[in-house]
């Protein structure tokens, strides 16, 4: 049976124009491959400071946000995000969020509206050290101490909206690229220490 849309479905475009919503409509929608990946450090050093900071960054990649999608798609008894309230419900409601459809219709369907843009800019790693000054040291016997404070992946600069755009970027699993099945991110993790020499 042909289903038969209505008001509050998810609007998919007819793309080869034969009146029919199907396989056929099917387009490309974006690469999970950047366009330009790298990183690049700076360091900074004022008498016994030193501050070193690395970043990473990713350009002119698409990540299928399928979290999202599983988390807004009324279609099963999961739980849900605070989105869905925001969802289609009267004729004249205008917004981004279809109907709701418990097990029934295609409103929860992969389409553009999952795909979104995953550049980003990370500060990844940054140390301050400070180095004790040798004359203070020899009193203790030391000819060298210094102490560090690190942090990791301290700040992301992105427009994506899940959790991590850093997603799917495994070489041996090529058909998971790009795709963000909701993986908690790498937590933010800091070290501190001492480096002695006698």
């Amino acid at each position: 049976t042909e289903y038969n849309f209505q008001g509050g479905d998810a609007i998919y475009e007819d793309t080869n124009n034969d009146g029919t919503i199907n396989d056929l409509d099917l387009k490309y929608l974006g690469n999970s491959r950047p366009k330009l990946q790298g990183g690049f450090s700076f360091t900074f050093q004022y008498g016994n400071w030193k501050l070193v900071s690395r970043f990473t960054y990713r350009y002119g990649v698409d990540i299928i946000n399928a979290a999202r999608m599983n988390l807004e798609s009324m279609y099963g008894t999961e739980n849900q995000i605070s989105t869905v309230t925001y969802r289609w419900r009267k004729d004249g409601d205008v917004t981004m969020i279809p109907r709701a459809l418990w097990n029934a219709g295609y409103n929860y369907q992969m389409s553009s509206r999952y795909v979104e843009d995953g550049s980003f800019l990370r500060l990844q790693n940054i140390q301050v050290s400070y180095s004790f000054p040798k004359k203070q040291l020899k009193k203790f016997g030391l000819t060298q101490l210094s102490a560090y404070l690190t942090m990791n992946r301290l700040f992301t600069f992105t427009k994506y909206s899940g959790l991590d755009p850093e997603v799917g970027n495994s070489a041996t699993a090529d058909f998971v690229m790009g795709v963000d099945n909701g993986r908690y991110p790498t937590p933010r993790i800091g070290t501190f220490g001492l480096n002695l020499s006698f």
